[in-house]
């Protein structure tokens, strides 16, 4: 697959869960099978904000031609992706949520795993 491709999901994705939690965040939680008072709700919805924000560096960058700009952004998503299902997979494994929360596991996972393989084993964007 190729690395603007790879983006382009990953900024799709990004901005529809970004979208979902900073707008209905108690239905993406519940439909999760986590309830939260008025306090995860707003946390929720600063996540999603920052979703959106960078995931839209995400979209913009996806053909950029300078390839500094584009590492930059393939290591922030390395680290964060990674992060990401390290603490999903924690919270899952502690019994947090239901079935469909595993979704959110296999996610972060698939696209730390993708932003590694573009990070270290293929150097250069493509």
């Amino acid at each position: 697959m190729k690395l603007s491709t790879f983006l382009t999901i990953n900024a799709v994705v990004g901005f529809v869960f970004g979208t979902v939690l900073l707008l209905i965040p108690g239905f993406l939680l519940a439909f999760n099978g986590i309830h939260t008072g008025e306090t995860g709700l707003a946390i929720a919805r600063l996540f999603g904000a920052e979703f959106i924000g960078f995931n839209i560096i995400t979209w913009l960058v996806r053909d950029a031609r300078d390839t500094s700009s584009t590492r930059l952004v393939i290591l922030g998503h390395t680290v964060s992706e990674s992060l990401g299902f390290v603490v999903a997979l924690a919270a899952k494994l502690a019994g947090l949520g239901n079935n469909f929360f595993w979704a959110i596991v296999i996610t972060y996972l698939v696209f730390a795993v993708g932003y590694a393989y573009f990070q270290f084993a293929r150097p250069q964007p493509a």
